[in-house]
């Protein structure tokens, strides 16, 4: 049986992994940042219910190079070996509704409660959840500077997880203020939102509650156009039926699902 302390051991091989392809050292002048193996270690593989036990897994340049029975496999030269024997490891999770703090907030504090950007520690914000094992999540009302912030991980300059950025998109007045949310009042801005979100470097669409169905449904033929995902709230507006329909996926709090039942 898998316990809570072996849970732990998962997620601690998975940030000792990382934190090797981070800033590890080279050897014999050969870059080894991006190779590393973990030997003897038990694999929870998730296709099915299963532990497959004394496997060396070889990970090179962020991909599985080779997993086997540790017995028989062989490791390249020059890779960061892993001792894990008795551990677990797992693929890496995902979390999909990340709320991340950003300048934008302020929008909602008075000016003397307000606070500059600069006092936002993002590695202290972000490093926790490498630390438990998720290496990417989604940003279900992603801002400006998180564009920048994603970039910043990607060139290697700040540990973190993989950012995926939404942008979230409303109808005015009613709920969360720009710039945390862009505001829509007809199918023409409904549209023009989706086309500048895209242009920006946002990855998807987060609809919210107050949209009118006319500009809901501009959003949705825009994003189709182009090939942006949409997800979200049921806009009070329309059923859950007509967002299924539209292809939407559902990020609805409990409370609005259990009005729609």
């Amino acid at each position: 049986m898998i316990t809570p302390r072996h849970l732990v051991s998962v997620f601690l091989l998975l940030a000792f992994a990382v934190s090797c392809a981070y800033d590890a050292p080279s050897d014999s002048g050969t870059d080894t940042a991006d190779a590393f193996a973990f030997i003897d270690v038990n694999v929870i593989p998730m296709d099915t219910e299963r532990v497959v036990e004394h496997q060396t897994v070889v990970i090179v340049d962020g991909r599985i190079l080779s997993m086997g029975d540790t017995a028989t496999s062989k490791i390249p030269a020059g890779v960061n070996r892993i001792d894990a024997a008795g551990q677990y490891l797992i693929p890496a999770l995902n979390d999909m509704h990340v709320h991340l703090e950003g300048d934008a907030w302020n929008a909602m504090f008075p000016p003397e409660q307000q606070f500059p950007l600069e006092s936002l520690d993002f590695e202290e914000l972000l490093f926790p959840y490498v630390a438990n094992g998720i290496a990417t999540i989604q940003v279900m009302s992603a801002l400006p500077e998180h564009i920048e912030l994603r970039q910043t991980i990607e060139r290697g300059k700040l540990f973190g997880p993989r950012l995926l950025l939404s942008k979230m998109v409303d109808g005015p007045g009613r709920a969360w203020p720009p710039p945390i949310s862009t505001w829509v009042s007809s199918p023409e801005e409904g549209r023009q939102a989706v086309l500048d979100s895209h242009q920006q470097g946002y990855d998807s669409i987060k609809v919210y509650s107050f949209l009118d169905r006319a500009s809901y449904e501009a959003i949705m033929t825009t994003a189709a156009e182009i090939g942006m995902p949409v997800g979200g709230h049921v806009p009070y507006e329309l059923s859950l039926e007509d967002v299924l329909e539209a292809g939407q996926i559902l990020i609805a709090h409990s409370e609005e699902l259990t009005k729609l039942a």
